[in-house]
């Protein structure tokens, strides 16, 4: 076992900040649009409905995304692969858990409040 594949360190840590702040997020929303805390796009602070709307379905996304991801993290530790590979490779999978998450949300946003 590898516990310094850079596969295992960077899935592994990013699924947990992405539970964390999920987490923090859907427990404790920021209840008024700030520029600090809180999933803040132009869209998600065009108003307080869609603050609140963007809100709670990104943490639940966060959520759901770092306990998708988080199992994935062990295979790094049972990898062969060099690590540079293991690297692009895990900064690829964390692009696209942002990505997602970024394309999800605001989809979502548009189908809601936008007809």
């Amino acid at each position: 076992m590898n516990w310094l594949d850079p596969f295992f360190l960077t899935i592994g840590s990013s699924a947990l900040i992405f539970l964390i702040v999920g987490l923090l997020q859907k427990r404790f929303p920021p209840a008024k649009i700030n520029p600090y805390y809180g999933y803040r796009t132009p869209s998600s602070m065009r108003s307080q409905e869609r603050w609140h709307f963007a809100q709670r379905y990104s943490a639940s996304v966060m959520i759901r995304m770092g306990a998708t991801v988080a199992p994935f993290a062990i295979v790094g530790l049972f990898m062969t692969w060099p690590p540079v590979t293991s690297a692009i490779v895990a900064l690829a999978v964390v692009g696209a858990m942002v990505a997602i998450l970024l394309v999800g949300t605001e989809r979502a946003i548009r189908h809601r409040f936008e007809v």
